[in-house]
């Protein structure tokens, strides 16, 4: 058995493995078995013997990244509502939890609305506890009292955003808000639906973050398998961040 032969799944199991400390390097044949890798321990720790854990963590999201590459299209059509049964369109709510999944390292994602949000979120904590960084860019609604209190405000209703839509506690990941959204005469929206996993597959969608948009009403989107397209998308945001038009909100404020 050689190491091409593994499932995309298995190759994921494995870096899982690695990446949680469940297997040490270098790898050895009686760990591999123990984890249910079978007749494939041994070609695997032949194979990819690393000495060192960011070394093999790189090989195999390597391996991994271009075994889905060439599995999936380039461009896929992803829907939410009435369906014609067209085997070329997926669920939103299927496919952003699949592109958490898949996400090696990190995952960013910017809503307008959020409601609801255990089944939807989900997925972005278990990225947390694989030890991702998870960036989630918020719309806080207008609500300071002054210039001054924007960060409170934010602090205030993110704290909020957590109660309603966090059940499942700590880690948390990184929130970000447009400051001008709280200001009482901004009239602006971070109205932006996307997600973008390690700067590589990117999710565009009219789709909010609610049980109703993920699978309910007729919304269209598009999963964008290009390094390109995804970094442009993921830097606008990280970007805005570094100029300081996008910040951060403390939650201990």
């Amino acid at each position: 058995m050689k190491v091409a032969d593994l499932s995309t799944a298995d190759l994921v199991k494995l870096c899982d493995l690695v990446r949680a400390g469940a297997l040490s390097c270098p790898l050895t044949e009686t760990p591999l078995r123990a984890h249910g890798f079978g007749a494939f321990a041994a070609s695997i720790a032949a194979s990819l013997a690393f000495e060192s854990r960011a070394g093999l963590l790189l090989a195999l999201d390597l391996l991994i990244e271009e075994r889905t590459r060439a599995e999936r299209p380039p461009l896929e059509l992803v829907w939410t509502g009435p369906d014609t049964t067209s085997p070329q369109t997926r669920d939103t709510a299927v496919v952003l939890a699949e592109l958490c999944r898949r996400a090696r390292r990190r995952v960013l994602v910017a809503g307008y609305v959020f409601a609801q949000g255990e089944s939807v979120l989900r997925p972005l904590h278990d990225a947390l506890v694989r030890g991702l960084d998870v960036r989630l860019f918020l719309h806080v609604p207008e609500g300071a009292a002054s210039e001054v209190d924007v960060p409170a405000h934010a602090a205030r209703w993110v704290r909020e955003f957590v109660r309603r839509n966090w059940p499942f506690g700590e880690p948390l990941p990184v929130f970000f808000h447009d400051p001008r959204t709280s200001r009482r005469d901004g009239k602006v929206l971070l109205h932006a639906k996307c997600a973008v996993a390690d700067g590589r597959h990117a999710l565009v969608t009219s789709a909010n973050y609610t049980s109703f948009g993920q699978t309910r009403h007729i919304e269209v989107g598009v999963l964008i398998d290009d390094v390109g397209f995804a970094g442009r998308l993921e830097g606008q945001f990280n970007g805005l961040v570094s100029q300081g038009l996008l910040q951060e909100v403390a939650l201990t404020a």
